[in-house]
């Protein structure tokens, strides 16, 4: 049986780490769960938070970005993971400025293939950030485009009238 593998993207600030919280505090089993947190700086903020939650086993990459810099790194723990844990689910916490592409390709190695699964890529967008989303760049618009579900943040501090998207990238709309 392939894991099945969730990636979780959104820059810095969006939420990525709150909802794995939120999501490792659900009371089905979670034994079989393991949490990949990539870390650009090499202190692993991020890593320690979850690790509080502690429903499942937390693992880090730290000092730079596993779409890039880490790519082997990734290719190497995932293999180690599998062998010594054999998980069914695998979420990773992508640093703020990784391109889910990059990840899921990386997912498509000869070596992962027959043993992992994407099963959905979660963007979670800091709606406060949205009007300047042109200035993220084309990270943001490949997290924006690459993912299953967007997750759009925060809305609790934005008026009414400020979340409705423009068209090319997704519509949200109040009734």
């Amino acid at each position: 049986m392939k894991t099945k593998v969730f990636i979780v993207t959104g820059f810095l600030g969006s939420g990525k780490t709150t909802l794995i919280q939120r999501i490792l505090k659900f009371s089905e089993d979670l034994s079989k769960t393991i949490v990949l947190v990539n870390e650009f700086g090499r202190i692993g903020i991020d890593g320690s938070l979850i690790k509080k939650t502690a429903a499942a086993q937390i693992v880090e990459l730290t000092s730079g970005c596993i779409c890039c810099s880490l790519k082997v790194d990734l290719i190497q723990t995932l293999q180690i993971l599998r062998h010594e844990y054999s998980p069914e689910r695998l979420v990773i916490e992508a640093t703020g400025v990784a391109d889910p592409l990059a990840i899921s390709e990386v997912l498509n190695d000869r070596m992962l293939l027959p043993h992992f699964k994407l099963e959905k890529i979660i963007t979670v967008v800091d709606s406060d950030f949205w009007e300047a989303r042109e200035a993220f760049g084309t990270v943001f618009k490949s997290q924006i485009n690459q993912a299953d579900i967007i997750l759009l943040n925060k809305i609790d501090t934005l008026e009414k009238q400020d979340i409705v998207c423009k068209r090319g990238w997704f519509h949200l709309f109040f009734v």
